[in-house]
C-alpha cells in the first residue's frame, strides 16, 4: 500500500520532518511521504493544510527543536520533500494555497525573526550565523522555484508571494530582510515594475545604520543581485 500524507495527523507529519526516527532507508530516517506525480488529490489538499497550519503556528509547532533540526527539517520541506509542488496542483483549491503562501509572513515574523542572528548570509554564511539565517533565503527560493509563472492562478499566487516578500522586509530581522531581498531578485523576472516598487517604499524608510541592507536593495532594483 502507497503511504499517504492523509492517513498522518499534523503531529506525526510535524515530528516527521524536524525529529526523523531512525530507518533503514536510502537517507537513514524515516520521513513523511513525498509530493510525487500521480499522488492522490487527498495527499495534495492535506500537504497544503499542513503546510498552512505550520507556518501560521510555528512557534506552537516547532519550539522545543534546535535550530540545526530546524533548518534541516525547512530543507527538506523546501526542496526534498517535493511539497511545495502541492502549491502549483490545481486540484487544491486556490484560496488554500493563497492562504499558504501568505502565512510565510506569519513564519518568518514568528519564528525566524526569534532564532536568526543577526549576520547577512548570501555572499558567504558566517560560521557564527544561526543555520536558520541561510533557510530564510532557502525557502523564498523554494517558492520561487515550484510556483507556475504564466497562468492566470500562477499570477495570483506569485502576486501573494509578493505581498508576503513585503511584509517580511519590515520585520525587525537582519537575517529576514536579507531573505526577502533575495526572493525580490527573483520575483524581480517578469514583474520589474511591482518590485521597483516595494524596493523604492522600502528603501526611503531605512536610515544610516541599514548601510549593507541598503547595498542589497540597490543591487536587487538594478537586477544585479543574482
Amino acid at each position: 500500500m502507497t503511504p499517504s500524507v492523509a492517513n498522518l495527523s499534523f503531529n506525526a507529519w510535524a515530528s516527521g520532518l524536524f525529529c526523523p526516527t531512525p530507518a533503514p532507508a536510502a537517507n537513514g530516517v524515516s520521513r513523511p511521504p513525498v509530493y510525487r506525480d500521480g499522488i492522490a488529490a487527498a495527499d495534495a489538499e492535506t500537504i497544503v493544510l499542513y503546510m498552512t497550519q505550520l507556518f501560521e503556528q510555528p512557534v506552537f509547532a516547532l519550539d522545543r527543536i534546535d535550530d540545526d533540526a530546524l533548518a534541516e527539517g525547512f530543507r527538506y520541506l523546501a526542496w526534498g520533500s517535493g511539497y511545495f509542488r502541492a502549491l502549483s496542483d490545481t486540484r487544491v483549491e486556490l484560496r488554500a494555497r493563497l492562504r499558504c503562501i501568505a502565512a510565510f509572513a506569519n513564519l518568518m515574523a514568528s519564528l525566524f525573526v526569534v532564532r536568526c542572528s543577526h549576520h547577512l548570509s548570501f555572499r558567504s554564511r558566517n560560521p557564527f550565523a544561526s543555520p536558520l539565517n541561510y533557510t530564510a533565503l532557502d525557502l523564498w527560493e523554494a517558492l520561487y522555484a515550484q510556483l507556475p509563472k504564466d497562468s492566470g492562478p500562477g499570477r495570483i499566487l506569485n502576486r501573494e508571494a509578493l505581498i508576503a516578500l513585503e511584509q517580511t522586509l519590515y520585520q525587525p530581522s537582519l537575517a529576514c530582510q536579507e531573505g526577502a531581498l533575495y526572493g525580490l531578485s527573483m520575483w524581480r523576472e517578469g514583474r520589474t515594475e511591482e518590485v521597483a516598487v516595494i524596493i523604492q517604499a522600502y528603501m526611503s524608510r531605512l536610515t544610516e545604520d541599514d548601510l549593507c541592507l541598503a547595498g542589497l536593495a540597490h543591487l536587487v532594483a538594478s537586477g544585479e543581485l543574482l
